[in-house]
């Protein structure tokens, strides 16, 4: 009996000696101090992203999200990591979820909005964009983004239409005027253009690449004395501006002065000389002076610093159809026609029968012309 009560004391005191107190249990294991909390992991991803390194911020904020999947800060967090790493089709369903969690906020649909675009879904963007205006309904900016959207994907007049809403919210912000402007120079309505352009630079009167923009506008108008005096005010501000001179080249050009133009392209790319664009409207004036073999040098030289400048190729095809080389214009206008936009096989189509007009009709420019105005189905070209 006495062994027996001996191992009953003994197994009690070892039960006692196994079992921890009140205070020994509420007290945290090393381990469970350090396991780390969504706003833990929330901050690191932050801090990962303004220290540039995105990947390692995107896992911070995964796991951020799968601590608490309601994180919202987390979820816009992590679509900007992924855009900084151009997965953009992961980055929409990131501000999704920041949307779905948060659907009156007007930021993060902006935010879903330029992801869409990135992601190539302009349509859904501008849906985005207008969403974001209904919950910020005196701001210009969802607006003015949904604008530019609807003017990229060729509905002009809704493009119009949007920015002049913006600018009935915000009257006296020159971006407001200058999307309408962008918009009406889209449809070629250039006075409308130039009149917006216009009262941007009332509002700002320093605006280089507004005053560019509007001597670009007068040059579409052919209104070229306006567009040298533009260009010549920013000159007198910068003489050493590339696009200035290129403007102030543009318009002599379309005055017909074009060994004055052709120094000015010059002189320009002495400045800049990998602007591509400045090398392809040199070769176009040196084509208008019949300057032949020094065009298609120069426009070379513009597609060897930008390849796919399907105008260019098409100057280049022109010119070779000019001298009557069917052969060598053919190749350089099926290369172009691979690469264009409907706008700019119409313009090549144009320059064709202008120079038909000009110059009479040969074996090189017949081809070309049946090249260009050939229905293309399939890629939506002219």
């Amino acid at each position: 009996m006495e062994s027996r009560i001996l191992t009953a004391v003994a197994l009690l005191a070892l039960a006692h000696a196994s079992v921890p107190s009140l205070a020994q249990a509420a007290a945290p294991t090393p381990q469970a101090a350090q396991a780390p909390t969504a706003d833990a992991k929330r901050a690191e991803g932050y801090d990962l992203l303004k220290a540039g390194k995105p990947a390692e911020a995107e896992a911070a904020f995964r796991e951020a999200i799968r601590l608490n999947s309601r994180d919202i800060a987390a979820h816009v967090g992590l679509g900007q990591a992924l855009t900084a790493q151009e997965k953009h089709a992961e980055a929409v369903q990131a501000y999704r979820a920041a949307v779905n969690l948060n659907p009156t906020n007007p930021d993060f649909r902006m935010q879903l909005g330029s992801a869409l675009v990135q992601a190539g879904k302009r349509e859904e963007a501008v849906a985005a964009f207008l969403r974001a205006s209904d919950f910020a309904p005196r701001a210009a900016a969802p607006l003015l983004a949904a604008s530019e959207q609807l003017r990229e994907l060729g509905r002009t007049a809704d493009a119009v239409e949007t920015a002049t809403r913006a600018m009935g919210f915000e009257p006296t912000n020159p971006a407001v005027h200058v999307a309408l402007a962008q918009a009406e120079g889209a449809r070629e309505r250039w006075d409308a253009a130039i009149r917006a352009y216009q009262a941007a630079l009332r509002l700002n009167p320093g605006d280089r690449p507004v005053r560019l923009a509007l001597a670009s506008a007068y040059h579409s108008a052919k209104r070229y004395d306006d567009s040298i005096r533009e260009a010549r005010l920013l000159l007198g501000a910068n003489a050493d501006d590339p696009d200035a001179r290129a403007a102030l080249a543009a318009a002599l050009e379309g005055l017909g002065k074009r060994d004055e133009a052709i120094a000015e392209y010059r002189a320009a790319l002495e400045k800049a000389p990998n602007a591509a664009i400045l090398w392809g409207n040199l070769g176009w004036t040196l084509y208008g002076a019949e300057r032949f073999q020094e065009a298609i040098e120069a426009s070379r030289k513009a597609l060897a610093i930008d390849e796919k400048l399907a105008y260019v190729r098409f100057n280049i095809g022109l010119i070779y159809a000019v001298m009557g080389d069917a052969e060598q214009s053919a190749r350089e206008y099926a290369a172009a026609l691979a690469v264009a936009e409907p706008a700019d096989t119409r313009a090549a189509l144009q320059d064709v029968r202008d120079a038909i007009a000009k110059r009479g009709e040969n074996p090189a420019l017949k081809e070309a012309l049946r090249l260009l105005a050939a229905p293309r189905g399939g890629q939506g070209r002219a």
